[in-house]
């Protein structure tokens, strides 16, 4: 119960910064002043959740023994993009034939609501109110021969081994988890916002993320060019092997950069820290 409330204190925490002027408005230098030390406060509960927490609250694969578990298949087709919102674990594969399993808790896999618009396979609940994140959990399993995007908001996490894909999309938001473990892409697009923990290696022509809020990032780069735009009280910890490399970090952010690029251009600003030591051309 403790980590929800601090994960919800983090967001909502964050929220009330940006309202308020942190993120970009136009104000007097105290205030300036006063905005970077609430900030830097944001960072260190950031710290002091640690957010691996979150791997507890979304990826679900367990039962606790409280309530037995309900298991229910969709037979849908003819997507490649992807939209959760809500409490939900999702494990994607990539394969030839289209599969969809939902195991939960009964209420969870009653209460679901999973369907097929405009290509893409929308997952939410019929009623979110009654959810309770410390007793359920459902976990969806989900084949598909192409997934070319996927929005994930709420309380939520998403794992693939690989995905294949010409054009990647991705908006995270809120708690989310995300692990890919092998991203082919000839261009691809993350923006990450919330608390949200980020792992993922991606081999693409371009990668662009923008981060921001208390977001932590493990990537690994492998191509011809590198965006990041990183903000807030966001922790990044980046290895490249690239030709081009462009960094923006402000606020109290944090990047760890290693490896190689062959041409850079990285800008810091705030209280941000970039560390290139161990890039091999600076």
């Amino acid at each position: 119960m403790k980590k929800n409330l601090l994960t919800a204190s983090l967001i909502l925490g964050f929220a009330f910064l940006v309202n308020t002027g942190c993120a970009g408005q136009k104000n007097n230098g105290l205030s300036k002043l006063k905005s970077l030390e609430k900030l830097e406060n944001l960072s260190s509960l950031a710290d002091d959740i640690d957010i691996d927490d979150l791997e507890e609250i979304s990826n679900s694969d367990k039962n606790n023994g409280n309530e037995e578990t309900a298991k229910k298949t969709y037979n849908l087709k003819g997507f490649n993009k992807l939209s959760v919102s809500g409490l939900a674990s999702i494990h994607f594969t990539q394969s030839n034939s289209y599969e969809i399993k939902a195991e939960g808790t009964p209420c969870l896999v009653d209460n679901i609501k999973i369907h097929v618009k405009d290509n893409t396979l929308i997952i939410g609940y019929k009623d979110a109110k009654n959810i309770n994140g410390n007793k359920e959990h459902m976990n969806i399993y989900i084949k598909a021969p192409n997934l070319d995007s996927f929005e994930m908001s709420g309380v939520c996490g998403f794992t693939a081994e690989s995905i294949k894909s010409k054009d990647f999309n991705c908006e995270i938001s809120g708690a989310v988890q995300c692990h890919i473990g092998k991203l082919q892409s000839t261009e691809a697009k993350f923006d990450i916002s919330g608390a949200a923990k980020v792992k993922m290696d991606v081999e693409a022509d371009r990668l662009s993320v923008d981060n921001s809020g208390a977001v932590k990032t493990l990537l690994a780069f492998k191509g011809k060019r590198l965006d990041i735009d990183n903000s807030g009280a966001s922790k990044m910890d980046i290895n490249v092997n690239c030709e081009e490399l462009y960094s923006d970090n402000s606020g109290v952010s944090k990047i760890i950069y290693t490896g190689t690029a062959d041409k850079t251009h990285i800008e810091n600003s705030g209280m941000a820290k970039t560390s290139t030591r161990d890039l091999n051309n600076l």
